[in-house]
Order: structure tokens, then C-alpha cells, then sequence
């Protein structure tokens, strides 16, 4: 058997690495309370992030006298202890100041020789600047969420005048004008020239289908369907158009009539049905595309399924797929959620779901 040597220490070294380990915890935010949660040692960092001398702190129950929040019972968290010998998470601890301050905790069980639990160490980090930029991080996506909620607005507002404008102004000038193409027919001589005639019920043509054309780009910039007969009405006559510009065999199941949305949630989601129909017709190759309607307790959810070629997780993830980054917002503003994925591990193409509060 070979002897083994260990590594000497001069007595300085130990001196000093003992040093430093003193200064390191001292320094640091360490508690360590008994098995019954009082508090038997507090460094130095602790009094200084807490305020409390060690004498006013050592003895106390740590749960009393910093007037603990927990995130979940307190009971579980002892239980989770013991169970692995840690626990972690975040606290809100009171100062003696009376402030409060977030903390990043962990706790770590002390057995004794006879490995039967004795104490237990605690580490305290002040999370007070991560907190604060986390909520400056929300603040901020929720104003730049309302700004984008506004501009939406805005533009369904331009897009709404903007339709009836072309509505009321070239579509009724162009009815009058065929009315009065069909009326110079009637005041023509009986010896009429039927060149004359036939070029007049050419242009009573093309007249005929400008008006289709009109009708087309009115109900594209604000479908008057929507707000005259509701959102279900405007989503079975969306569908019936994409069939028949499209090809694309289209269901839509509904166990309503109409669904209590407001005007701003019922356009959002009519406006994701239309993305998806667009996004469907573009990158899908599907020949077919199912929408349904249910509603549960709180909320409403729509689903719109095709049987294409699907999406990738990498198309998902892109930063510049802001059609379907449109839809997921259109759907926020209102505490709404769109999700995209597979309808099965199996299946084919992709599924569209949007959850929209009931009251919203």
C-alpha cells in the first residue's frame, strides 16, 4: 500500500484563509435560525441590509420580525426543506424602518454530527433593482400594447370612413350612372343603332362590375356586415368569399347566433380570422379549412384548423413574422391569447386558437 500525503498549511496561510472567510461572511446577508426559526446568528450584511442589530435580531422568530410575505404556505416551504435540505425563492421581508424589500432567499438545512437536523442557513439577496427593471420592462410593453391598441383603432376608424366614403360617393354615382345608361336605351328611336346599344350595354357592363369591385374593397377596409349584424354573420360571409375566390372548401361551427363582445374585441378577432385566411392562402397549400366557435365559463374560442403543409417552430420564432406577431397582440390588448401549433403530433397542418374574455 502506497502512503498518502497531505498538503501542508503553514500557519500564516490558515490565518489568513480563516481571515477571509470571517470577512466573507460577515459581509454577506447570512441568518441562521434554529430548528423552531429563531434566529441564533446574523452577520453583519444583515444588519445592514435589514437594519437591525444582531442583539435586537438574535432570539427573535425570523417570520415575525421581519413580518414575512410568502409566495406559498409556509408549512410547504419547511416541507420542501427538510425533504431535499433547500429551498429557494423570492420573499418580501420588512426593514426595521418599516420599508419593505424583495429578496432572492435560499435556505440550506445544517445536520449535526449525528446527522439529525440542527440549523438552518440562510442567504438573502436584495433584488430591489431587478424588480424595479422588470417593472420598468411591463411598463413599458404595456404602454407600447395601449399605443399599439390605439393605433389600431385609428386605423379601423379611417378604414370605416374611408369605406363609407366610397361607398356612399362612388357607389351611388356609379348606380346613377347605369340608371341613366338604362334610361338612354329606353329614349333611343326604335330605329336604333345597334352598335350604339350594344356599346351602351357594354359600358352598363363594366359599370356592373366596378360596383362589385367597389363592394369588394368597402368590405375590405370595414365589413359593414360586422357591425350591422354582428361578428358570427361576419365571419360566415368572409368565408363564403374566400370559398369562392379561393377554392378552399371552408365549415364554420357555431353553437351561437351572436357572441357578447364588444365592437374592439368583436373586430380584433375578425381581423386574426382574416390573417389567418390570408396566411392559410399564401404558405399553407391546404384544401381545406375548418372554424368553430365555443365559449366555456369566461371566455370565448375560436379555432381556425386547415389541412396544409403546417408551420415550422423556426417560422414561429422569426422576429420579422409580424402577421402572426399582429395576431397575438390584437388578441392581448384585449386579455386575450393566440395560440399556433399542430392539431395533433400526428396531424397535418396547423391550428389557430383565440381565446377572448367574455367580457373584454
Amino acid at each position: 500500500m502506497k502512503a498518502t500525503t497531505k498538503k501542508k498549511i503553514n500557519p500564516e496561510q490558515s490565518a489568513l484563509l480563516l481571515c477571509e472567510h470571517s470577512l466573507l461572511l460577515e459581509k454577506a446577508n447570512i441568518i441562521i435560525r434554529d430548528i423552531d426559526n429563531r434566529i441564533i446568528f446574523w452577520s453583519k450584511g444583515a444588519e445592514s441590509l435589514f437594519g437591525w442589530k444582531q442583539t435586537e435580531a438574535v432570539g427573535k422568530y425570523f417570520h415575525k420580525l421581519f413580518e414575512v410575505r410568502f409566495r406559498e404556505p409556509f408549512d410547504t416551504m419547511m416541507e420542501k426543506l427538510f425533504a431535499t435540505g433547500k429551498w429557494e425563492g423570492e420573499l418580501i421581508y420588512k426593514r426595521k424602518n418599516g420599508t419593505t424589500i424583495p429578496v432572492s432567499s435560499l435556505w440550506l438545512l445544517r445536520a449535526d454530527d449525528g446527522k439529525v437536523p440542527a440549523s438552518i442557513l440562510e442567504l438573502d439577496n436584495d433584488i430591489s433593482s431587478l424588480k424595479m427593471i422588470e417593472h420598468e420592462i411591463t411598463s413599458s410593453r404595456e404602454q407600447l400594447r395601449n399605443f399599439a391598441a390605439h393605433i389600431q383603432s385609428i386605423r379601423e376608424e379611417e378604414r370605416t370612413a374611408i369605406a363609407r366614403e366610397i361607398h356612399d360617393g362612388l357607389g351611388q354615382a356609379l348606380t346613377g350612372l347605369k340608371m341613366d345608361l338604362a334610361w338612354i336605351i329606353l329614349k333611343l328611336p326604335k330605329q336604333q343603332n345597334q352598335e350604339l346599344v350594344k356599346k351602351i350595354e357594354s359600358s352598363s357592363l363594366l359599370i356592373d362590375s366596378t360596383i362589385k369591385t367597389v363592394r369588394r374593397l368597402t368590405s375590405q377596409l370595414r365589413p359593414g356586415i360586422l357591425d350591422d349584424l354582428g361578428l358570427v354573420a361576419a365571419i360566415e360571409s368572409e368565408l363564403n368569399e374566400y370559398q369562392n375566390r379561393t377554392g378552399i372548401r371552408c365549415t364554420f361551427h357555431t353553437e351561437f347566433e351572436e357572441v357578447s363582445l364588444n365592437k374592439e374585441s368583436a373586430t380584433a378577432v375578425f381581423r386574426i380570422v382574416q390573417e389567418s385566411l390570408t396566411n392559410i392562402l399564401l404558405h399553407a397549400n391546404a384544401s381545406e379549412v375548418k372554424i368553430s366557435m365555443k365559449k366555456s365559463a369566461s371566455e370565448f374560442r375560436f379555432t381556425i384548423q386547415d389541412n396544409g403543409k403546417g408551420i415550422s417552430p423556426e417560422a414561429l420564432a422569426r422576429a420579422d413574422s409580424f402577421g402572426l406577431l399582429g395576431m397575438r397582440e390584437r388578441a392581448a390588448v384585449f386579455a386575450g391569447e393566440v395560440t399556433i401549433n399542430k392539431p395533433s403530433p400526428r396531424g397535418k397542418g396547423t391550428l389557430v386558437t383565440i381565446k377572448i374574455p367574455e367580457e373584454s
